[in-house]
């Protein structure tokens, strides 16, 4: 099932390298043989797509993500947005000592502060035995290695979802609603938004942001300085635990208008310029 890096993005071995050294880390690897294939998503075409070993299940969580990218998600504004085919057979990252659990893809997101890493996993579930229970409750035990990563690494996020092929009706007897099972982290391929919903969810409730109640006017102001700085939610969230939402938008607008000065992207006045349109000089 692997992809190779060459194959769907060149001169991608320098970010994968760093991948797998952050994973060593993370997970306390001690094989030195991690092995990804790795589709830059951002770049990636239809054709290339199509051209990749997957199975539809698989095609469509690629799909789905490469169509948030294509759509210029204003959540995703200012990331680097990778997709890895995690590997099975100790070349890739796996979980529980009893049983081997290889979640089939690592998202990889990045901005200017935060990184994270996501897994994702498209299966059925409509066998819902204890193995299955576990897979589901990686959601929230993989907070335990999270807190571990981030005392040395504060803006590092791990988080773990199970994209079911199966309908909330025909898992553990439709004994549970959909909601019940969103809550914990599984997510349904059927529905058209359930990528977006994946990763807007990682990047809102991420461990350690705020759960404080905001009224329409500051999540209005707040998308705004998403748009404009690219930067996500949960971090202007996280940054008003510790100033005014006014601060912030002086300090992270302003900001943002000068990287796109630097960039070439804003126009330039000089005071030369600034004074004879303002009639000054006469």
């Amino acid at each position: 099932m692997n992809a190779s890096t060459s194959s769907i993005v060149p001169s991608a071995t320098d970010k994968l390298d760093r991948l797998k050294a952050l994973l060593r880390e993370m997970f306390q690897l001690d094989r030195g043989d991690l092995d990804f294939g790795l589709y830059r998503i951002m770049n990636m075409k239809a054709g290339e797509i199509s051209a990749a070993p997957l199975d539809a299940n698989e095609r469509r969580v690629v799909e789905g993500l490469s169509a948030l990218a294509q759509d210029s998600a204003p959540y995703l504004q200012g990331k680097k947005l990778f997709l890895i085919r995690n590997m099975t057979g100790n070349r890739g990252v796996s979980f529980f000592d009893d049983f081997a659990y290889y979640p089939d893809f690592i998202v990889w997101l990045q901005d200017a502060v935060d990184q994270h890493v996501i897994f994702l996993d498209p299966k059925g579930l409509s066998q819902f035995g204890e193995k299955e229970s576990r897979k589901v409750n990686l959601h929230t035990s993989i907070k335990v290695t999270e807190k571990r990563a981030r005392e040395r690494d504060p803006n590092l996020h791990l988080h773990a979802y199970i994209l079911s092929v199966t309908p909330p009706e025909q898992i553990d007897d439709g004994r549970h609603p959909e909601d019940y099972w969103n809550e914990r982290g599984v997510h349904f391929l059927n529905k058209r938004d359930c990528i977006q919903q994946v990763i807007q969810h990682a990047l809102e409730l991420s461990d350690g942001e705020t759960t404080m109640k905001l009224d329409p006017e500051t999540e209005r102001r707040l998308d705004l300085l998403v748009s404009e700085t690219g930067r996500s939610k949960a971090f202007y969230r996280r940054e008003l635990t510790k100033r005014s939402l006014e601060d912030i938008e002086d300090y992270y607008l302003a900001m943002a208008v000068l990287e796109r000065v630097r960039q070439g992207e804003e126009k330039v006045h000089s005071s030369s310029e600034v004074r004879k349109a303002l009639g000054l000089d006469d």
